[in-house]
């Protein structure tokens, strides 16, 4: 009996054996499966006298093949992949956007500042014009459009950020269920816990996933550095926004942020948390540079029109009621001193000046003190919270800071009115007082003298109106300026003061405010062409003056082409561009690299993987036809039992 008992063991076991290994071959291809490996053990020797023999062999255990380390390594790298490909996929949209060549934004910029210079040539050509103008509406268009593109992107990322969550949050409950029967069941779950391993390389391409080998309950996972235990209910993720306003994954009912490193997740994550909002930044960066810039410039001319009876600025304040530091504008104003021609029926031009401090003075305090001045009103717009000047009849401003033709001559007792020419030249804004010394007819009388002095009171100029003077002669007085007196009196003692203005403001109010700007908007998605010269084309302020001829606005503005008014004033436009297309396009290329490197990582733990728990069909055959000879082996010797049985009957018969 104990031989035919052997020799079923051997068959039973075998028999066993061989369909662990027909599965093994027959799941060679399936995804996530182990190799099975079948271990036997002898079974409980007999004892007969004082000796013990053997009875058999059984299965001690299926092994499933697998090695943790590698398991894990693998796991990792999964993360990785995935993290690295879903952040270059966003940066290589981004890369689009900002491509170089036709079309893109360093052509429109080229191409506006190129319509510029042919201006030039023909100030007064209406054609040429219309070409600027055409060029600056689709330079605002494109930024719009990235501006768009990008607004676009973001809310794609956050929806997929959403749907991650939720094909998370199901393999989060298929976990808990794989679990729950891997702890229920009294033999080792070896296809649950294949499909828990692939379940978690699955998890893995989502977020990153820590697994803590356990025996009892199949694993502990920690996400994003919190460990969550596996219990019969599901931990489930969800989004929210963050008191600073960035979109964060937590778990469960907590608002604390989980910090993913590996996977998808934290890539659209920093995508939206910061890489996007870093080339909004930039581009935004961009359109405020040329706008702030184009209208500081713009702000201070006047067009083939000229001069203004009203203004009012497209770019209001938040409230006009407090310093103009915490009042909103939509660019920085600077303490300084703002200088308004105003121009009476005549022709004749006189100058004031506003002192500005923006830590103390508000937008109603301006446009007070403009309020100020004879013929003009300044006021804020109560719907719009936007300045707006006006002039009584007959009389127009700008803020050009030409020269005033007229002093102011309250104090003045003589006859003979002087009169400003020319252009002043010098690089600093200034006040010149002048002193009469005689008395007596300009031209005639003799000892005649008009002293100038500077702002610190020393004398600059002495100039001669008496006999040796031909009234109304020009006299130069320095950088660009003269004056000249006609025929009549003047009175030892008399005085009188003027402006030379270098800059017209000093403080950059202008452009903050929208007055007399050449765009609309303040950033990359509300820049636009202002309205009102696309309307009227002899409101574009080429020039100072409304001599077509004159083209002192548009050389300056030419100028910003190179000026480096960017990045704390040390890149130009194109540079800043060429800087912004640059840096993403490094990105793209050590992304693209380091996706190559850590793909190349992930197929070599995959090797490794396979080399451990993969099925070779070589090797399983081997085994095949070991166990078929054992097999054999054991249905002889249960015959040559069975044949000993039958030859014991006949004697026993």
């Amino acid at each position: 009996m104990t031989n035919f008992a052997i020799g079923l063991s051997g068959l039973r076991s075998s028999q066993y054996a061989m369909e662990v290994i027909s599965n093994n071959i027959a799941n060679a291809d399936s995804e996530g499966y182990h190799r099975r490996s079948v271990h036997l053990e002898e079974t409980l020797p007999g004892q007969f006298g004082g000796f013990q023999f053997g009875t058999g062999v059984s299965i001690n255990y299926i092994e499933r093949v697998r090695d943790s380390v590698t398991e894990s390594s693998l796991t990792f790298a999964i993360s990785d992949v995935s993290r690295v490909d879903q952040t270059l996929d966003v940066e290589t949209q981004l890369e689009s956007l900002f491509h170089a060549g036709e079309g893109s934004m360093i052509e429109r910029v080229d191409a506006f500042f190129a319509e510029l210079t042919k201006l030039t040539s023909t100030p007064g050509e209406p054609t040429q014009r219309n070409a600027v103008l055409e060029q600056a509406d689709q330079l605002s268009q494109l930024f719009h459009q990235i501006s768009g593109q990008m607004t676009n992107l973001r809310s794609s990322i956050r929806y997929q950020v959403e749907q991650e969550i939720d094909t998370l949050n199901g393999k989060m409950q298929t976990l808990t269920d794989l679990n729950v029967q891997i702890s229920s069941q009294t033999v080792t779950a070896n296809h649950e816990l294949d499909q828990l391993d692939q379940l978690i390389n699955e998890i893995a391409t989502i977020v990153d996933v820590a697994r803590n080998e356990r025996v009892s309950t199949g694993a502990t996972l920690a996400f994003g550095g919190s460990v969550i235990q596996q219990g019969f209910n599901p931990s489930l993720f969800h989004s929210f926004t963050t008191e600073e306003g960035d979109l964060a994954v937590a778990v469960g009912d907590s608002e604390k942020a989980l910090d993913f490193e590996g996977g998808r997740m934290p890539a659209l994550l920093d995508a939206y948390n910061n890489i996007i909002p870093e080339f909004e930044a930039k581009l935004n960066e961009l359109a405020s540079g040329l706008i702030q810039q184009m209208d500081q410039i713009h702000a201070v001319g006047v067009g083939p029109s000229g001069s203004f009876n009203l203004l009012e600025g497209n770019r209001p304040v938040e409230d006009p009621t407090v310093p103009l530091a915490e009042a909103g504008a939509a660019f920085p104003i600077e303490a300084g001193d703002l200088y308004i021609s105003i121009i009476d029926a005549d022709g004749n031009r006189r100058t004031e000046t506003v002192s500005i401090d923006p830590e103390t003075d508000s937008l109603e305090d301006i446009a007070a003190t403009i309020s100020g001045f004879s013929n003009i009103n300044a006021s804020v717009n109560a719907q719009t919270n936007g300045l707006q000047i006006v002039t009584t009849p007959g009389y127009q401003f700008d803020f050009t800071g030409n020269l005033e033709t007229t002093p102011n001559l309250d104090t003045y007792a003589g006859s003979s009115v002087p009169t400003f020419s020319g252009s002043y030249t010098g690089d600093v804004s200034q006040s010149l007082s002048y002193q009469i010394s005689g008395t007596g007819e300009v031209g005639v009388s003799s000892d005649l003298l008009v002293n100038v002095f500077n702002e610190d009171g020393a004398q600059i100029a002495r100039l001669d109106i008496g006999e040796d003077y031909e009234a109304g002669t020009d006299l130069e007085i320095f950088d660009g300026v003269s004056i000249s007196f006609p025929p009549g009196s003047v009175v030892d003692g008399d005085s009188f003061e003027s402006e030379l203005v270098d800059n017209p403001d000093e403080t950059g109010i202008l452009s903050a405010l929208g007055m007399n700007s050449f765009f609309e908007g303040e950033d990359a998605s509300t820049i636009a062409v202002n309205a009102k010269i696309l309307a009227d084309k002899g409101t574009f302020a080429s020039g100072v003056s409304s001599d077509l001829a004159d083209t002192t606005n548009l050389l300056l503005m030419i100028d910003l082409q190179q000026t480096r008014g960017m990045a704390n004033n040390s890149l130009s436009f194109g540079e800043y561009l060429n800087e912004v297309t640059t840096t993403i396009g490094i990105r793209v290329s050590n992304n693209t690299q380091l996706s190559s490197s850590l793909n190349g990582l992930q197929t070599k733990f995959e090797q490794e993987r396979d080399s451990v728990s993969g099925v070779d069909l070589n090797e399983e055959l081997v085994y095949m036809q070991q166990f078929q000879k054992q097999h054999e082996a054991s249905i002889r010797v249960i015959q040559t039992a069975e044949a000993m049985f039958d030859q014991l009957f006949q004697i026993l018969q």
